[in-house]
């Protein structure tokens, strides 16, 4: 998805926790040139991500309002 195709999806179900995250299609065919940057995404979001170590999701966390933007740590591997 694009940086603006996957934000207008997030808004259009009502998305409560976004983790922005790339993938290559399975038959490996999507080439790098053509991934978007994550940078691409917060810009057209316009949300400040929590950086977190783990994504951990409690029933509360579903009932905030707005939604609730989440980086995870590189943990280098």
């Amino acid at each position: 998805l694009t940086a603006k195709y996957a934000t207008e999806i997030a808004r259009q179900i009502g998305a409560k926790i976004i983790l922005p995250i790339h993938y290559i299609e399975e038959n490996g065919r999507t080439p790098l040139n053509q991934i978007e940057p994550v940078t691409k995404f917060l810009k057209e979001i316009g949300n400040n991500p929590n950086l977190e170590p783990k994504l951990m999701v409690t029933k509360n966390d579903l009932l905030i309002e707005g939604e609730k933007l989440v980086l995870l740590e590189n943990r280098g591997k």
